[in-house]
């Protein structure tokens, strides 16, 4: 009934402060939410609106993709230092870190979450990179 209880006092919060920032949202884009309510989401001004915003959200693409890979390897290295979700939780950090006793008697333990954090981060990487080639104006993509 504790872990239940302490449980509410931090989903109460989170809840609230969640609600607050999507009316917020709503709010701050007045046209777009009485568009969609309308029905009337696929006029050409509509479109045309959508394509000067993508315009203007290239780098953000670009720029979240490749700080979404720094991200997985800062959760990764927190956690194979120990300071990252606590045990019960998978994390590929605490993997490696609690592999390192068997490393010479099985190996596979600690290189297939090392590989999926390498295969995760360089594909994030690239895939970044790709759409800054093609986004970017100025490199001729």
């Amino acid at each position: 009934m504790r872990l239940l209880a302490g449980r509410l006092i931090i989903a109460v919060p989170t809840l609230l402060a969640v609600s607050v920032l999507v009316f917020a949202i709503v709010r701050l884009i007045p046209g777009d939410p009485a568009r969609i309510l309308a029905g009337d989401f696929a006029t050409e001004d509509v479109v045309n609106d959508l394509r000067q915003r993508w315009h203007l959200d290239r780098p953000l693409i670009v720029q979240s993709t490749l700080l979404f890979a720094t991200a997985i390897l800062s959760a990764a290295y927190l956690g194979f230092l120990g300071l990252g979700a606590q045990p019960p939780t998978p994390e590929w950090g605490t993997m490696l870190a609690k592999a390192r006793d068997f490393l010479r008697t099985a190996p596979h333990i600690s290189i297939f979450p090392g590989l999926t954090i390498l295969v995760t981060v360089l594909g994030l990487n690239l895939l970044g990179d790709g759409l800054r080639d093609v986004l970017d104006p100025q490199t001729g993509g």
